[in-house]
């Protein structure tokens, strides 16, 4: 649930016809642009909004431009990933190889746009924001009682994310081993464009309704 002036400002930028900038936003509503920043910033982490890289020919790092997700709507590639995933749970000799080697590919692309991680933290935040804006709404997952002690825990986990959706949930539903490989794939992939490694990072499909969790390590 959203406040109200968040909300308020989520109706406003569903009702652009393009993407729009935060400076746009602030002109829009008399409010500051941190204000604003603030705000888009937590419903883009919240799986509401997209973001894209302003277009310009000006030096320096380009904004970020804001629009707002379809609410409800499914991915439309959602129908083409569930109809690739049964052909490659049909015709691969590896399936889960071939799909992770695919979400690799994947990954080095989404990461070729990141910047360099000089530590593990870093590195983490780069997936984190890739899984963003792949519609994942990531969050940290709650903390296990026994966590100090815990086997599971070990010096070369980042920690655990909570992903409170899947773009491809239908075909996750179906062929959650595909599925799952490519999206570990994809992890691996951006670790790797940051300058990073993956060190044997686990997803969990289905932990709770319509969510999974990604235990993510990243190798020292």
């Amino acid at each position: 649930m959203h406040s109200p002036t968040r909300e308020a400002l989520l109706h406003l930028i569903e009702a652009q016809g393009a993407p729009t900038s935060i400076a746009s936003l602030a002109r829009a509503t008399g409010w500051h642009d941190n204000t604003i920043r603030g705000h888009v910033t937590a419903l883009w982490e919240d799986g509401y909004l997209d973001r894209t890289r302003e277009q310009r020919d000006a030096k320096g790092r380009p904004s970020w431009l804001w629009s707002a997700k379809r609410r409800d709507a499914a991915t439309p590639y959602a129908e083409l990933a569930g109809v690739l995933a049964e052909s490659l749970a049909r015709v691969s000799r590896d399936p889960a190889r071939d799909a992770r080697e695919a979400g690799r590919s994947w990954g080095l692309a989404l990461g070729a746009q990141l910047p360099a991680a000089r530590t593990r933290q870093e590195a983490e935040r780069a997936v984190v924001e890739a899984m963003r804006d792949q519609g994942f709404a990531p969050a940290p997952a709650p903390a296990p009682a026994d966590a100090p002690g815990s086997p599971e825990v070990d010096a070369s986990a980042a920690g655990a994310l909570v992903l409170r959706q899947c773009p491809l949930v239908e075909a996750a539903a179906k062929h959650p081993d595909v599925v799952c490989a490519v999206h570990l794939g994809m992890v691996a992939g951006v670790l790797e464009a940051v300058g990073a490694r993956d060190g044997g990072s686990v997803l969990l499909p289905f932990t709770a309704p319509g969510q999974c969790t990604l235990r993510l390590r990243i190798a020292a």
